[in-house]
């Protein structure tokens, strides 16, 4: 994957959505020895890739011996490629796709980079448009290209088509399109889904039950009403009327701020306006497809990062005491967010909710879920601002730490409890790859 990333100009963008790219040149070979693809081999938990004292690394879950993959300054937003054997990473303002079994690094040139849902192909965002690279050739140049293209964008459930958002003067209002092309080599231009004349779109995710996306809508294109979160819409993607609709939830605009249980069949999203995390942020579940919304969580509590379990029986999250009006910053901030544990609920809300964790000298975030439901992948922050990466059984005993500390914050300490006004952008220092269950 979360947690503002940087990726492009929104404060809070998509981890799972884009990721900067610097310039291209392959440099040398291939893969590792056959010794090294055997020490690669996923453990029971799958893969961790960090950052840490100045190198990526990668662990294969839960005991594994960590290996250095690349050396430097700088190192941050480790992405796995779908199949594990590829590894994209920041250097400074480059990035590289390199062996996860170790090996040379390719050099990409762009501004942004999303993963091939199910093959080790990469999106790279250009100066003219979307530009489409694969491992198969050794990232050596474009397969195909779609012009006017740009990050983030989103693959349909079937993998048939691509989803991204552009803007256009029409009748001299600057608008935003949400386009859908091909995902196999599309001719022609693309096909808008909806126009919203004088706002921006992002899009969120898509909807495989019902054929919809959901998208933000950024009114006025402004940058500060995005960083303070933005209105959730839903469109159909086919058919003559497209009209959308809302959905009636808010929410920051970042991809480990909302999740799609396993059956498809409902939402999880962190809710509530406001770029200070300490108020306003509960969980709700909203059905699919009839978009009736609840809430999971009270306004006493501030909760973010929602998960839910493979069986879809359980959402696992990241809260701690709301603090009435914000904390703004500050001693009062970096106090309200060191009582961040990780709790687990019913997914149907219908028992309380049960701490996880309690150890008072951390502060517990971003929770993932192992393949088989039985644990669950945490980062925690200590009294030192160190962060850390903790596996835990997914009844809350067991707590081990699997890696760290973490280098992601290195230039800016602060950067490492503040983050964007209480966010931590975990995506730029770890990514799981996880081993089917």
């Amino acid at each position: 994957m979360g947690i503002p990333v940087h990726c492009t100009t929104l404060s809070l963008p998509l981890h799972d959505q884009c990721l900067p790219i610097g310039r291209r040149a392959f440099l040398m070979a291939p893969f590792g020895p056959a010794l090294l693809r055997a020490q690669f081999d996923a453990g029971p938990f799958g893969t961790l890739v960090y950052v840490q004292t100045k190198g990526l690394f990668v662990r294969n879950l839960p005991t594994g011996r960590p290996r250095r993959i690349a050396s430097g300054e700088k190192i941050a937003f480790p992405s796995f490629s779908p199949s594990g054997r590829w590894i994209l990473y920041k250097a400074g303002e480059i990035f590289h796709a390199v062996p996860a079994d170790g090996g040379a690094a390719a050099r990409l040139e762009g501004s942004g980079a999303k993963w091939w849902p199910d093959r080790d192909d990469l999106l790279i965002e250009q100066s003219t448009g979307l530009s489409v690279f694969t491992a198969a050739n050794g990232w050596d140049k474009p397969q195909w290209s779609i012009p006017g293209g740009k990050l983030p964008a989103i693959f349909s459930p079937d993998g048939v088509e691509i989803a991204y958002a552009d803007e256009a003067q029409i009748g001299g209002v600057r608008s935003g399109r949400l386009c859908c092309v091909s995902a196999r080599k599309p001719a022609g231009p693309p096909r808008i889904v909806i126009t919203e004349p004088g706002n921006a779109i992002i899009p969120c995710c898509w909807m495989s039950t019902s054929g919809e996306l959901l998208y933000w809508l950024d009114t006025s294109f402004s940058a500060s009403i995005l960083a303070d979160g933005l209105e959730l819409f839903r469109v159909p993607t086919r058919g003559r009327a497209r009209a959308a609709r809302p959905l009636g939830v808010s929410s920051l605009v970042n991809g480990e701020f909302l999740s799609i249980a396993p059956d498809k069949g409902a939402v999880a999203v962190t809710a509530g306006l406001g770029r200070d995390v300490c108020d306003r942020k509960r969980i709700a579940r909203v059905e699919w497809p009839s978009g009736d919304m609840r809430y999971l969580t009270d306004e006493r509590t501030a909760a973010v990062s929602p998960t839910w379990s493979p069986d879809g029986r359980w959402i696992a999250y990241s809260a701690a005491p709301a603090v009435p009006s914000g904390c703004g910053g500050g001693e009062p901030m970096r106090r309200a967010l060191a009582k961040r544990r990780i709790w687990k609920m019913q997914a149907t809300g219908n028992a309380s909710a049960a701490a996880l964790t309690s150890d008072e000298r951390y502060r517990d975030e971003r929770p993932q879920w192992s393949p088989d439901g039985r644990h669950i992948l945490f980062c925690r922050i200590d009294e030192s601002s160190t962060q850390t990466v903790w596996l835990i059984r997914s009844d809350g005993t067991g707590a081990t730490q699997v890696a760290g500390p973490l280098d992601g914050n290195a230039d800016d300490p602060a950067l490492a409890w503040f983050g964007y006004y209480g966010t931590i952008d975990w995506k730029s220092c770890i990514d799981w790859h996880h081993r089917r269950a």
